[in-house]
């Protein structure tokens, strides 16, 4: 079967046959005559993982085929069946292999109906790359006559138990909190509690006329979830609740609605409740915010606030080339921050936010101030000594949603939890992450138009410099040479026909950190300014004193007594701050003992 539809004889690469079809690892009746087992470098080292899966394989005397495909180094290694194997049987196996190798990749394996793999000898999507066998299995012998039967699978799966390997236990087994029924249904730990007042005016309200009444069902499961109801009280809530008649209901493709089976309508209950009790599990302000009527609308405020702000960005990325790129990624960091409180108004300052974004201080407050300008964000309260000014997203250019029926941001979706949010979050972090590490960002480093780079291109597809140019309008000689410079770190590959491809792996880029001497930067810089975080606040808890009557002053601590540094408070119990011979504040004397912070304590007979 497999020779008819794939020839192995060719030799070099011009032989090869290019033939855009994967190869099917089942049959018509859905069970396995092909095994392709898929290890990925994304998730981990492919050489290693299959090197040992191999080891096994040509211990129990059963027939393999190993190939390297694409440019990353990923492996595949195929085994053919003698006897068609059931879908069960592949799955167990697939779960307890991944649990012994991160990198593979399971996806052919557990899903019968449409599991392919690109057989050997056949191009990779990459141009210049093709799946090539290993010396010793160039003839794919394995598979031009398969021999494995089941039995060896049988055995090969004990073998997998015995060294260790798992099968994998339900999400929901796993979170913190949560409880099952007698009949296995999940709910949160903890006494059943009043719904806020949205979830209540949801659930009694009958949807209008055109109303996705799919993302109405998951709000007002989520709300009930988080106030500790039970699959039982669900259940009964779901025969009568109108906000709930996605339940019960379905769209009919001629209009309106038809009665769901009561099987159909269990089914469906039971899902939407597990992704609900989930999502409110995995959030992480359900704990402080249990109490909270209010968070489930704050959610979808901030959420609906940060979405048309980063749509907004989107539309215009001349905006934020060369100066203003400083000003996107301190927006970038104003919105995670507004995602993780969950509130439209939050307070920060310039310190912070250059750790966030690896920029100075300074830079860090022109751009505060420009977005500021730019009518991007609005600043609702003045710094206030140790407390930096409160900002928030210009409410007139972004604004929010009332409750009603017609919010989509705080819901949750499907497997993975599509709650717009935490999408947002992993984009926001995965851009300040790449674009703010010493590679990109420090003095001497390969600059931040290559971080730019690298945060925008693919990671595992090819791209032309025509490509980049569409994502950074800026001249091709200034992304050729930010290519070249990635390039020439091996940070990224240029393959045939002016295609280009990122190599990002946690070696390539700690080795180039390490070549260009800025292994430590991020921890130097980080001391730096907590040092000087923690000199303002010693300088402010002065001030407050002497502002002090010296009938209310507290009394210092005394010589030896209290350690200097032993953590920032709202009373000045800093020992007396260094002066200079004119009886003035010695900033720069207090920011050589606070460098000291760590290796010693001093009291205020020290610090004089």
């Amino acid at each position: 079967m497999w020779t008819n539809a794939y020839p192995v004889t060719h030799k070099t690469a011009d032989e090869i046959p290019v033939s855009p079809w994967a190869m099917p690892l089942t049959d018509n009746r859905n069970e396995y005559r092909f095994l392709s087992f898929d290890f990925d470098a994304k998730a981990g080292n492919p050489a290693k993982d299959s090197a040992r899966l191999i080891a096994i394989l040509d211990a129990a005397n059963i027939g393999r085929v190993a190939t390297t495909s694409g440019p990353t180094g990923g492996r595949h290694v195929w085994v053919g069946m003698a006897e068609s194997a059931p879908p069960e049987l592949v799955r167990k196996l697939a779960q307890l292999a991944k649990s012994l190798w991160p990198s593979l990749d399971t996806t052919p394996l557990m899903n019968a109906a449409t599991g392919s793999v690109r057989p050997p000898f056949s191009p990779h999507r990459v141009p210049g790359y093709w799946s090539r066998p290993d010396f010793t299995d160039w003839d794919c012998e394995a598979l031009k006559t398969p021999s494995t039967t089941l039995q060896q699978l049988r055995l090969l799966i004990l073998h997998l138990e015995d060294i260790g390997a798992e099968l994998p236990v339900s999400a929901m087994q796993k979170l913190h909190g949560v409880k099952f029924d007698s009949d296995g249904n999940a709910h949160l730990s903890g006494a059943q509690r009043k719904v806020s007042t949205s979830v209540q005016v949801l659930l009694a309200t009958i949807p209008p006329d055109g109303a996705d009444l799919s993302v109405l069902a998951s709000r007002i499961l989520a709300g009930l979830a988080r106030a500790r109801h039970s699959y039982k009280s669900v259940r009964q809530l779901a025969e009568t609740a109108p906000g709930l008649e996605h339940l019960r209901s379905i769209a009919h493709p001629s209009g309106g609605r038809v009665p769901r089976t009561a099987r159909g309508a269990e089914a469906t209950l039971a899902r939407k409740w597990g992704y609900a009790v989930q999502f409110v599990a995995l959030s992480p302000a359900t704990a402080a915010t249990a109490d909270d009527d209010e968070f489930e609308d704050r959610l979808i405020d901030v959420t609906d606030q940060v979405a048309q702000a980063l749509d907004h960005a989107a539309t215009m990325p001349g905006r934020w080339l060369r100066s203003g790129q400083a000003h996107r990624l301190v927006l970038d960091a104003l919105c995670t921050n507004f995602l993780l409180a969950v509130r439209t108004e939050i307070e920060m300052d310039v310190r912070r936010l250059a750790e966030a974004t690896g920029y100075s201080r300074s830079t860090c407050a022109r751009a505060l101030h420009a977005l500021a300008a730019d009518g991007w964000v609005e600043r609702t309260e003045l710094a206030d000594g140790v407390h930096g000014a409160r900002w928030r997203l210009n409410p007139k250019k972004f604004s929010t949603r009332q409750v009603g029926t017609d919010g989509t941001q705080g819901v949750t979706r499907a497997p993975s939890f599509g709650l717009p949010r935490e999408t947002l979050l992993r984009t926001l972090e995965h851009r300040l992450s790449l674009e703010a590490q010493p590679l990109f960002a420090a003095t001497g480093s390969l600059g931040r138009l290559a971080g730019r780079i690298v945060s925008l291109a693919p990671g595992e597809v090819a791209f032309t410099l025509e490509d980049l140019a569409g994502w950074l309008p800026l001249p091709r000689g200034t992304l050729l040479r930010a290519l070249r410079s990635l390039h020439t770190h091996g940070l990224a590959a240029k393959l045939s026909a002016g295609n280009w491809i990122l190599q990002l792996t946690e070696f390539s880029i700690r080795r180039a950190t390490d070549v260009l001497g800025l292994t430590n930067w991020s921890r130097h810089r980080a001391e730096r300014l907590a040092t000087e975080r923690y000199v303002w606040s010693w300088w402010t808890a002065e001030v407050t004193w002497m502002r002090k009557r010296k009938k209310r002053r507290d009394r210092r601590a005394g010589s030896g007594s209290t350690p200097l540094f032993g953590g920032l408070s709202q009373i000045p119990s800093f020992p007396r701050y260094p002066r200079n011979a004119k009886r003035r504040g010695d900033h720069a004397l207090a920011r050589a003992l606070a460098e000291l912070r760590d290796t010693e304590s001093l009291g205020r007979a020290a610090a004089a």
